[in-house]
């Protein structure tokens, strides 16, 4: 894992991993999700990672810029962190140019070695209106069996990117993209701040005096989440999580459960305390089928049966199933969420909600009255047999 600053861009083009520094490995698999990097590289071999980033600064702004890596499972704070000062200068020549070049590559987002042609997208330049963006459509173009498309576009010019076919067997993902060019010395920060505050929550790509202009865009097939929670107590109001790695099978056949599709794994390093929910996802899943999500006990079977209790990680738990409905379900499709609910063996008495815990409180304090009395009385007994014994001896 390589958590990347906020400051720096990611070219997942030009990621490369190396065996013993030298011998470049191709397979291994690459994903990128909000500014982090997840590679899987073989055990027990020396690796190298390289990779190319764009730093989001203007020429000669000095800025701190920071990644740190750590191996998936474990704490962020046990891995290695690398902050430096950073600056740099634009080479002469750049005000001759009167075009942007423009490039756009379309990647599998849970395999960035995959390009993904037939992505379609509309590009539209915007014109800043007071407070308000005006877009218009100056192109449609489709991603080539590259994965890219190309457009000469204007220096110092607020385009708007929004995919409008996504690739087949693929989410779309119609969010827009803003992206922008600055030479003009004359537009300072509080244009660019108000560029910022246009867009929103969108994505904003923003460089300086560059003659090329590269972004990678990726998209996924269809993703089920699976969530994990626990109830610690009779009343069901402890939540906190209990330390251990937690096993999901995905399955298509809810009558065939001989093999799952994907297995995935929640762990838990819980401090006393803590209560939150973390999740994992099934990827590269058919957008139109129904799957089924079973949590997998100690013997590595499906968990089927909610009422029964089973034993995970060594302790007993019954299981529950619900979708985002709040419906007691384990089926799921594209962009759903199955949560699972690991309930204590703690035994709940019942309620009526009325007086019926209450008559219950009462009959058992009856009860230990009526001991307390049948105590006191055969003491009484015992100790007027031994009155009448001594009373014989003498």
């Amino acid at each position: 894992m390589d958590e990347l600053g906020e400051n720096l861009q990611l070219d997942t083009t030009s990621i490369k991993v190396f065996k013993n520094d030298t011998v470049q490995i191709t397979n291994c698999e690459t994903s990128y999700t909000n500014n982090t990097l997840e590679i899987t590289v073989p055990n027990n071999v020396p690796i190298k990672i390289t990779y190319t980033v764009t730093v989001n600064a203007k020429p000669k702004d000095s800025v701190v810029v920071s990644n740190t890596a750590y191996w998936k499972g474990y704490s962020k704070e046990g891995g290695k962190t690398v902050e430096e000062s950073y600056s740099y200068t634009v080479g002469g020549g750049i005000e001759a140019l009167s075009k942007v070049n423009f490039k756009l590559t379309k990647q599998d987002q849970n395999n960035l070695n995959k390009v993904l042609p037939g992505a379609t997208f509309d590009i539209e330049k915007c014109e800043l209106n007071g407070n308000v963006i005006t877009p218009t459509k100056i192109a449609t173009v489709t991603t080539d069996a590259n994965g890219v498309i190309t457009q000469d576009l204007d220096f110092d010019t607020l385009y708007k990117i929004t995919e409008t076919k996504a690739p087949d067997g693929y989410v779309l993902d119609n969010k827009p993209i803003y992206i922008l060019d600055l030479k003009d010395k004359e537009k300072d920060t509080s244009y660019l701040e108000k560029i910022k505050t246009l867009v929103k929550d969108n994505k904003l790509y923003v460089i300086y005096e560059q003659q090329n202009f590269d972004i990678q865009v990726q998209n996924h097939k269809g993703e089920i989440t699976v969530v994990k929670k626990f109830i610690n107590d009779a009343a069901g109001n402890s939540h906190n999580p209990v330390s251990g790695t937690y096993k999901f099978g995905l399955y298509q056949d809810k009558n065939d459960l001989t093999n799952p599709l994907q297995k995935v794994s929640i762990t838990y390093n819980a401090g006393a305390g803590e209560t939150q929910e973390e999740s994992a996802k099934f990827i590269n899943l058919d957008l139109e089928k129904k799957y089924y999500v079973f949590e997998l006990g100690d013997d590595n079977k499906p968990i089927t049966d909610s009422s029964k209790e089973v034993t995970i990680n060594k302790l007993q738990y019954t299981v529950e199933y619900k979708n985002e409905k709040g419906e007691s379900t384990n089926a799921a499709t594209n962009g759903q969420t199955v949560t699972v609910t690991n309930r204590s063996r703690t035994k709940i008495l019942p309620s009526t909600g009325g007086y019926g815990s209450l008559l219950y409180r009462i009959s058992g304090a009856v009860l230990v009255l009526a001991s307390l009395i049948i105590l006191i009385n055969i003491n009484k007994k015992n100790h007027l047999n031994d009155k009448s014994k001594n009373r014989r001896k003498q």
